[in-house]
């Protein structure tokens, strides 16, 4: 599989559309009235064996899914061994927008988006949103405590 293969799919679902493997065929759905989607769908037919190795290699991914391994991924950037002690409870009354971004709000969007099985570039952008909330908190936390050159 070639990485232009992988960037068509992803640009196509980016836009909207969506690619599954089913039994060994191919299933999409495009935005009707979208000239670049199907102009990426046809890319894609001329390269079917490559688009078939591509979404059996997302469904393989650690014996999962696509969605699941990208959650584990974006936890593991999460809880890391030098995360701060304390920090979430302190940023409840320290910065109570940016602690509902981290605990809830992100979350449940992530949480949306696996359930509607939204495209792979939505969740993706989603995980990557979560992760540098994540930072930032870090960041400000460490800051207050005045240990800033630890930070990230």
């Amino acid at each position: 599989m070639t990485a232009q293969v992988r960037q068509i799919v992803v640009r196509l679902e980016a836009v909207g559309g969506r690619l599954e493997l089913t039994g060994g065929r191919i299933r999409y759905a495009i935005p009707s009235t979208n000239p670049e989607a199907r102009s990426l769908l046809a890319e894609l037919r001329k390269r079917r064996g490559e688009v078939i190795e591509l979404l059996n290699s997302r469904q393989c991914l650690s014996g999962h899914d696509y969605y699941e391994w990208r959650t584990k991924i974006a936890l593991q950037q999460l809880c890391r061994p030098d995360y701060p002690a304390g920090m979430i409870p302190w940023l409840a009354g320290f910065s109570p927008a940016l602690y509902d971004e981290l605990t809830s709000r992100l979350p449940d969007r992530i949480q949306r988006l696996w359930d509607s099985r939204a495209p792979f570039a939505v969740f993706d952008e989603a995980c990557n949103e979560l992760a540098e909330c994540h930072r930032s908190a870090v960041e400000l936390f460490r800051r207050h405590r005045g240990d800033a050159e630890r930070c990230c």
